[in-house]
C-alpha cells in the first residue's frame, strides 16, 4: 500500500506533467528515486524549458497554482 506522502508526490508529478508537458524537466534526487537509486531525495526539482515570452507561461502558471491547491488534503 502506498503511503500518503508517496501518493501526494505521484499526484504532484502528474499535475506538473499535465500542465507543462515536455517543457518541465524533472531533475535531481527525484529522478534518482524513479530510477531506483539508493541516493534519492523527496523534493521535486524541475527546470522549465524557456517559453517565447512571459505571457506564454503566465496563464499556465495560474492554472497550475489552482491545480496544486486542489491537491491539498
Amino acid at each position: 500500500m502506498v503511503n500518503k506522502g508517496e501518493a501526494l508526490i505521484a499526484r504532484a508529478l502528474d499535475c506538473i506533467s499535465q500542465h507543462f508537458g515536455k517543457r518541465a524537466i524533472l531533475r535531481g534526487g527525484m529522478v534518482l528515486r524513479i530510477l531506483g537509486s539508493p541516493r534519492y531525495t523527496n523534493d521535486l526539482d524541475y527546470v522549465f524549458v524557456p517559453y517565447k515570452s512571459k505571457k506564454d507561461i503566465d496563464g499556465l502558471a495560474m492554472q497550475f497554482r489552482a491545480a496544486l491547491a486542489r491537491l491539498r488534503p
